[in-house]
Order: C-alpha cells, then sequence, then structure tokens
C-alpha cells in the first residue's frame, strides 16, 4: 500500500533515502536534491512560496516524491 506523506522539504533533501531515489529514477537535473534546495531557498521566497514536499512510501521505503511550492493569489 503507497503511503503519502508531507514532510519538511529541507530534511528530505539532506538525507540519504532522495538522494538513492534520485539515482535510481534517471529523471532531470531539476529533481536533483542541491538543486531543488537551492530552489526552494532562493527561487521560492522570491514568489512568496512556500516550499512543500510529499513523500510517497511503499512498505517504508521511499518510492516517489513530489516536490511542489504553495502560493497563495491576493
Amino acid at each position: 500500500m503507497l503511503v503519502f506523506e508531507q514532510q519538511d522539504a529541507a530534511h528530505v533533501l539532506a538525507g540519504e533515502a532522495y538522494g538513492g531515489l534520485f539515482a535510481r529514477a534517471g529523471v532531470s537535473p531539476f529533481q536533483h536534491p542541491v538543486w531543488l534546495k537551492h530552489a526552494y531557498q532562493f527561487l521560492a521566497p522570491h514568489r512568496d512560496a512556500q516550499p512543500v514536499w510529499i513523500s510517497i512510501f511503499d512498505a517504508g521505503e521511499l518510492v516517489g516524491a513530489m516536490p511542489l511550492i504553495l502560493r497563495s493569489k491576493s
């Protein structure tokens, strides 16, 4: 059964689980932990955005991630 869990982006990007998922997935450089860390740290604040991170687990193993930002329109 898949479990979706909102987590702290900085904590996830600093850990080994996401780095391992990135290495296995063969995805674009825009999902690299360093790029995402800097995007959340420098780009998101300029868009008045908050980082939102959804991790997807299967039997306790990280099998997916959704790095998002949350913006409110005024």
